[in-house]
């Protein structure tokens, strides 16, 4: 339910505000780990504001071309080619 709370939240701004909030987001953030996340993010909460169906599978397919349960490990492995040995540390 709290999933549902934030949707509510998010679905009352129009576009214009959640790009600039993902722009300051982005902004902030300085590890590309991070730009990923909010970067998925906007692409999901705009499909589903236009009312796309599976916005979740889409995001995923056009941030790591695979569906959202592929996701996770492939993030994991680039992560882990990016960093190499300092990825046990991060």
């Amino acid at each position: 339910m709290e999933a549902l709370g934030l949707w509510c939240e998010f679905s009352e701004l129009s576009t214009a505000d959640m790009q600039m909030t993902e722009q300051e987001a982005y902004a902030r953030k300085e590890t590309p780990a991070f730009k990923e996340d909010i970067r998925q993010g906007w692409i999901l909460l705009s499909l589903a504001s236009r009312g796309e169906e599976d916005a979740l599978d889409k995001s995923a397919q056009r941030m790591y071309g695979c569906m959202a349960d592929e996701e996770w490990p492939r993030i994991v492995a680039q992560r882990k080619a990016m960093l190499g040995k300092e990825y046990s540390v991060w």
